[in-house]
């Protein structure tokens, strides 16, 4: 499969490839998948379901133009947005970390709607190898924060900047996994979008992971 190129914006000018760095603009080109019909781009708080009317929170927005697009990530976000990094039941004595009162934000995903404001997709940040299947996910910590350590077969090793972070997960086929911030060395990530009925594209992208609740 080939990729889409994406390029990093970070708050700090630290260098993109940097572990642990914070992102505040994502910009995609190229994007692989069936994109027909994606106008706009969102990153979703939350939704629910009202009167049988679905009820976006959106964080972030971007048109989709030229099979790209470019989000602008918020500064801070509001506390609603935000769940416990630490949960004591899910972790246990397996992880180490360093504030156990710090709550996060996560986004494996990016949602993509169409032009009645219909959600058809979603677009990833991932890779993939003969060995292994990488997917980044975008996490907003409201303080600086590292865990390390191994729980349900997930090794972890990240270290989080107070505001928006990268961390990447690989997947291999005997089921085992590991979590960290540092980049992953000769592996070239790019977006890809899943339709919404692609079974194919689902399979590879299903995420078994502690922070993804």
């Amino acid at each position: 499969m080939s990729l889409a190129v994406v390029n990093f914006t970070s708050c700090n000018n630290d260098e993109p490839d940097s572990p642990g760095r914070t992102v505040t603009e994502i910009r995609a080109t190229n994007v692989t998948g069936n994109t027909s019909g994606v106008t706009t781009v969102k990153l979703i708080g939350d939704f629910n379901w009202v009167d049988g009317e679905l009820s976006i929170d959106v964080i972030a927005q971007a048109p989709f133009v030229n099979n790209g697009f470019t989000l602008n990530l918020p500064a801070t976000l509001d506390d609603r947005f935000l769940f416990p990094l630490w949960n004591e039941e899910e972790v246990g004595e397996g992880v180490t970390i360093s504030d156990k009162e710090a709550k996060i934000f996560v986004a494996f995903e990016f949602f993509g709607f169409d032009s009645d404001g219909n959600p058809i997709g979603d677009f990833a940040f991932i890779a993939e190898s003969d060995e292994r299947f990488y997917i980044a996910a975008w996490f907003y910590v409201d303080r600086n924060v590292s865990m390390i350590g191994e729980i349900d077969g997930e090794r972890i090793n990240v270290s989080f900047r107070k505001g928006w972070n990268i961390m990447y997960s690989a997947f291999d086929e005997a089921g085992g996994q590991f979590s960290t911030t540092q980049r992953p060395a000769g592996v070239e990530f790019g977006w890809d979008f899943h339709r919404y009925g692609d079974t194919r594209a689902k399979s590879l992208r299903s995420v078994n992971s502690l922070f993804a609740r």
